[in-house]
């Protein structure tokens, strides 16, 4: 209810006088907010006369986002109610302590690192005397380095211009058969909560 003079204020006879009735207070409904950003919800507060209550983070397999809220989506509320938010975010990939893999052939190391979730992203060739075709002089991280499945690891490789292989190899390397498997070292994974010495 309004009006346009206070109650007990004098006025003149005649004065005119204005009152208003009230629609009631504002009624809302909570957003849908599940698989949106916290920036995102946010924004949709604002625009809804709605308040951001407490914000807390979960680690989750599924896509990041808001996972859910308080309360629930749908619920009728009067403006600047506050509404809380549960967000997940991914958990953070395995570790694993890198191996060496110089004087390994490509071919063999790449699908061995790809089967623990490691990938190789670059691969560069360089001419190497004394070395077959395919096999990786330098290696980026350096053996024992920590490496995930978020890093990229980056190979030298030794392969003739020519596409040729070196005829100055040793004979050991010339008689090696090239399908036989060569083992690979472990990418042993870190343990993140063992205890510092």
């Amino acid at each position: 209810m309004w009006q346009n003079r206070a109650a007990g204020t004098l006025v003149k006879r005649g004065t005119k006088l204005y009152v208003g009735q009230s629609l009631g207070p504002l009624v809302l409904q909570v957003p849908d907010l599940v698989g949106e950003s916290p920036r995102t919800a946010l924004l949709r507060f604002s625009q809804r006369n709605l308040k951001l209550g407490n914000l807390t983070y979960v680690e989750t397999t599924a896509t990041p986002g808001i996972v859910s809220e308080d309360p629930p989506r749908g619920t009728v509320v009067k403006g600047g109610t506050p509404v809380s938010l549960l967000v997940g975010f991914p958990s953070p990939p395995s570790q694993f302590v890198m191996p060496d893999i110089i004087d390994l052939p490509l071919a063999e190391v790449r699908p061995a690192l790809e089967s623990r979730g490691l990938r190789i992203s670059n691969v560069k060739f360089e001419s190497y005397p004394g070395i077959i075709d395919g096999i990786i002089i330098r290696q980026y991280p350096l053996p024992g380095a920590p490496v995930s499945s978020r890093d990229a690891i980056t190979v030298v490789v030794r392969q003739e211009e020519s596409g040729v292989f070196d005829q100055q190899q040793p004979v050991d390397q010339q008689q090696q058969p090239t399908d036989v498997p060569v083992p690979i070292p472990e990418a042993t994974q870190t343990d993140t909560n063992a205890t510092p010495p």
